[in-house]
């Protein structure tokens, strides 16, 4: 979680905004062992939400968890949600199956998306 919150530091340091860390958000653990070929079996997993590496958590099983943190964002309240880059595809890729494995390799550190209150997701570009 230490990148995630060098990431939003500045945000959190200007604004004085308040910050609730919620484990749910940690980036999901593909396998309990090293993979060498790890990007053919992640690009697996957005084909296959169900596929399993050694121990690993589904896409599915991931996509399930960060669902839990967006439902539990009362509807009437505006929220960051700042997490690592897989799990946030799984997010988006609820609600835009288009969403996979390209788009979460073409991602920039950080990169920042909207969902609506009609659940459409739009990118956010920030102007320096």
């Amino acid at each position: 979680m230490n990148r995630t919150y060098e990431s939003i530091k500045p945000y959190l340091t200007k604004y004085q905004t308040p910050l609730t860390y919620d484990s749910r958000l940690n980036e999901r653990i593909l396998s309990d062992l090293p993979i060498d070929n790890w990007l053919t079996e992640l690009k697996m997993t957005f084909s296959d939400f169900n596929y399993r590496i050694h121990n690993g958590e589904t896409s599915l099983e991931a996509q399930q968890r960060i669902l839990e943190v967006f439902k539990s964002i009362p509807v009437n309240e505006h929220a960051l949600i700042v997490t690592h880059g897989n799990i946030m595809s799984l997010l988006l890729n609820h609600f835009d199956k288009q969403f996979g494995f390209d788009e979460w390799k073409a991602l920039k550190n950080p990169d920042l998306y909207a969902i609506d209150e009609s659940s459409q997701i739009k990118h956010v570009t920030i102007n320096s």
